[in-house]
């Protein structure tokens, strides 16, 4: 089951966020990455995130039966090959 029913009630709650609370999320984000690589000892170079499903197609994503889209971050461009440009 979706936590909202609508875009619009998404994009509500986003609108109560500031910029300094996004802001101060992100930063929230970096230090426990920066926290665990220390930890472990390993640099991750590709980051795998759950994002909310495409805003065009959000009441009809099969959250239940895919779960939410994956979205991939690369933190070293040398990860990236490109095979192909069209």
């Amino acid at each position: 089951m979706n936590q909202f029913e609508t875009i619009e009630e998404l994009d509500a709650l986003a609108e109560e966020l500031t910029l300094e609370e996004l802001k101060e999320k992100v930063k929230l984000h970096d230090i426990f990455l920066d926290r665990l690589e220390s930890k472990v000892q390993i640099k991750f170079k590709v980051i795998q995130l759950r994002v909310p499903p495409p805003r065009e197609d959000y009441c009809n994503y099969p959250m239940k039966s895919l779960g939410p889209p994956f979205c991939y971050v690369a933190r070293d461009s040398q990860c990236i090959d490109v095979v192909e440009v069209k």
